[in-house]
């Protein structure tokens, strides 16, 4: 029933109307969100993917420290397009739902100064998300729920990189999203192969969580 409400409203935001879900996209968000499961999603265009990544984050949003406190989405994106408009729609969604706690950071490549600034209040904010969580002190506005990441950001930046390690350190990650995942199979996005490479391998940090 959250998940129907969760969809009417997100679809409104779009200017869509809910009539039902799309096939498959009940048992995804069901296998993603209550049994914790890896899942493979292949839709075509239009089919509302960007569902499987935000309903289950926002379903996180209001959990308690047994279910849900502290966990993070964590969404590896090969490129930075439309990324910010999909969070725009995220936290207007968010808000009309009550959950206004659902905190958003984008870690990518700094090539402006205001992209520069806002990466460093992201990261800033994901660190004090982790104090807070690995001191048992709850602050839902200093609570990160969802953090996009460009993979060449997370192959190649240590800062990033420790900041992900921490994360699965006090065991926030509550599942991996490897988005545009057919990405992986273009010589141009080289980092994106390595981080394939990284999900399979039996001591990597990410093989142990849910992957989407």
């Amino acid at each position: 029933e959250d998940c129907k409400k969760f969809m009417t409203v997100y679809l409104e935001a779009l200017g869509h109307t809910f009539t039902d879900f799309r096939p498959q996209q009940a048992e995804a968000l069901f296998a993603i969100h209550k049994l914790n499961r890896t899942v493979m999603s292949v839709q075509k265009t239009g089919s509302y993917k960007s569902t499987l990544i935000h309903l289950p984050a926002l379903l996180d949003a209001e959990g308690t420290e047994e279910s849900g406190w502290g966990m993070v989405t964590l969404v590896v994106i090969p490129i930075v397009a439309l990324v910010e408009d999909q969070m725009q729609q995220l936290r207007k969604i968010a808000s009309v739902l009550g959950r206004e706690n659902l905190a958003i950071a984008f870690l990518r490549e700094r090539k402006d100064s205001q992209n520069s600034r806002q990466t460093k209040q992201d990261v800033a904010c994901i660190q004090q998300s982790i104090r807070n969580f690995s001191k048992k002190e709850r602050n839902k506005r200093e609570e990160v729920s969802l953090i996009y990441v460009t993979v060449d950001k997370l192959m190649q930046n240590e800062e990033v990189g420790r900041i992900i390690e921490k994360l699965f350190k006090y065991k926030m990650v509550a599942r991996v999203v490897i988005d545009e995942a057919h990405c992986v199979q273009h010589a141009w996005r080289i980092r994106y192969q390595q981080f394939a490479e990284k999900l399979c391998e039996e001591d990597s940090d990410f093989a142990k969580v849910p992957q989407v």
